[in-house]
């Protein structure tokens, strides 16, 4: 009885072991392999973007329309924003026309200045065709 056991446990090893030799880790793909981002003091990077969000606001103090690209992500393990503004629905269409098509390189960059006491952001969105 004590043989069949061993035996048996074996055979579930050895067929559990074959089994987990056939199964290969598959890399993620990414709908956006070829974006990258870049702050004012580094390089351009790599960019794995999570989620895009197109909005528009209204901001009726100014009595005035936002329009606003947001792209998140990570670089180099490290969570990234990108909030860029635009003018009309019109750009907020390229921008997502942009990001669901195929092109060579998109290249984010984020950049941060002050001036006097006010601090003051930049950004761009770069297409490269």
């Amino acid at each position: 009885m004590k043989k069949l056991l061993i035996t048996l446990m074996l055979m579930v090893f050895g067929f559990v072991y074959m089994q987990g030799q056939n199964i290969k880790q598959v890399p993620v793909k990414t709908n956006y392999d070829n974006v990258f981002y870049r702050e004012s003091t580094s390089k351009y990077a790599k960019f794995f973007v999570e989620k895009i969000l197109y909005s528009s606001n209204y901001k009726g103090k100014d009595n005035e329309h936002v329009y606003q690209v947001s792209i998140y992500g990570s670089v180099n393990g490290n969570k990234k924003a990108l909030h860029h503004n635009v003018q009309s629905t019109t750009e907020l269409d390229y921008y997502k026309r942009v990001f669901n098509g195929r092109y060579k390189k998109i290249q984010l960059y984020f950049g941060k200045r002050k001036i006097g006491e006010k601090n003051y952001y930049d950004t761009a969105i770069n297409v490269q065709f």
